[in-house]
C-alpha cells in the first residue's frame, strides 16, 4: 500500500464540543448523500460491464461505492486504534517507571498521567469518529459523477468534450467549473498531461461537483465540515487523472480502498462474464487480465 506524507489529525481536548458538533454535521451529511437521488442513481450504473444488470454477476457503482466507503472507514478506525494503543502503552510504561522510582512527588506525577490518559481516551475516540465519517463521505461520493459501463462510458463522453470547439461553449463550461474549483481551475484543467488545456470529462471532478451540490442543497455548515478535505479526497481517488499522491492521509486511504475493490471485485466480474474455454480473447483483454492478475498477486 503506497501511503506517504500524511498523518493522523488529533485535536486537543479543549475542542471536545467542536468535535461533537462536527460529528453531528458529518453524520447528517452521510445520511443526505446516501438518500440523495444522485447516489441512488449509482445503483442503475454498471461498474465495469457493458451488460445490463440482469443478474448478480454484474455489479453497480452503488455497490462499489458502498464497498469503498466501508473499507476506507475500517482502515481509518484501525489506524486510530493502533496509535491510541501505542500512546496508552507509553503512558502505562511511564506510570510503572514512576512507581518503581524514588522521585519526590511521584504520586502527583502519576495522578497527572492518569488524568492525561483519560483525556487521551476521550480525544482519540472523538477524533476517530470524525475521521471515520470523513472516510465514509469520500468513499460514498468518489464516483457520484461516474458514467455507466465503467470507463467505456467515461471515454465516450471525454471524446465528445475534447471535440468541443465553440469558444462560447468552452467559456461557459470553464466558468461553471471555476464556480466549484476556484479561479485557478483553467490552469490545472486536466490532471493528466494528455488533457492539459482541454475541456476534458473527468469523472472525479464531476463527482466533486455533484457532492458540492448535495452539500449545498441540504445546508451543510462549512464551518463544521472541511469541504476542501472531502473535495481533495474525491478528486485524488482517480490515478488516471490525478497522478500525485495527496498529502491528506484519509484521501490516500480512500484511494487505496478504491484500488482494493477494483483489483478484486472488478476482475472477478470480468472473469465470470467470459467463457474462457469458448471465447477467443483479444490482445487487449489478455493484457488487461494479465495486469489484474499480477496486481492481485
Amino acid at each position: 500500500m503506497r501511503i506517504r506524507k500524511g498523518r493522523l489529525s488529533i485535536n486537543l481536548v479543549e475542542n471536545e464540543d467542536l468535535l461533537i458538533e462536527q460529528y453531528s454535521e458529518l453524520r447528517r451529511l452521510v445520511l443526505e448523500i446516501r438518500n440523495s437521488p444522485e447516489f441512488r442513481t449509482l445503483y442503475g450504473k454498471t461498474q465495469v460491464s457493458e451488460k445490463p444488470m440482469l443478474n448478480n454477476d454484474v455489479r453497480s457503482r452503488g455497490e462499489h461505492s458502498m464497498n469503498v466507503s466501508t473499507i476506507s472507514r475500517e482502515i481509518v478506525e484501525d489506524l486510530y486504534e493502533e496509535v491510541k494503543r501505542s500512546t496508552l502503552g507509553y503512558i502505562a510504561d511511564r506510570k510503572t517507571a514512576l512507581r518503581a522510582s524514588n522521585i519526590t512527588g511521584k504520586e502527583k506525577r502519576i495522578e497527572d498521567l492518569e488524568k492525561y490518559e483519560q483525556s487521551i481516551l476521550m480525544c482519540f475516540n472523538l477524533n476517530k469518529k470524525v475521521a471515520s465519517l470523513y472516510a465514509t463521505i469520500i468513499g460514498l461520493s468518489h464516483d457520484l459523477g461516474h458514467t455507466p459501463f465503467g470507463h467505456i462510458g467515461e471515454n465516450i463522453i471525454n471524446d465528445f468534450m475534447l471535440g468541443i470547439d465553440d469558444e462560447e461553449e468552452r467559456k461557459e463550461i470553464l466558468q461553471n467549473r471555476r464556480t466549484y474549483f476556484g479561479d485557478s481551475y483553467e490552469e490545472r484543467q486536466g490532471h493528466d498531461e494528455e488533457y492539459k488545456g482541454s475541456i476534458s470529462f473527468e469523472h472525479n471532478e464531476q463527482s466533486a461537483i455533484i457532492f458540492q451540490k448535495i452539500a449545498a442543497r441540504c445546508g451543510i455548515n462549512p464551518d463544521l465540515v472541511d469541504m476542501n478535505k472531502i473535495i481533495l479526497g474525491i478528486l485524488s481517488h482517480s490515478r488516471n487523472r490525478y497522478k500525485d499522491i495527496p498529502d491528506d492521509l484519509i484521501a490516500q486511504i480512500v484511494r487505496q480502498a478504491d484500488k482494493i475493490c477494483y483489483i478484486n471485485y472488478d476482475y472477478e466480474e470480468l472473469k465470470n462474464a467470459i467463457d474462457f474455454r469458448k471465447t477467443p480473447l483479444s490482445p487487449d483483454v489478455r493484457e488487461y487480465l494479465r495486469k489484474k492478475l499480477s496486481r492481485k498477486n
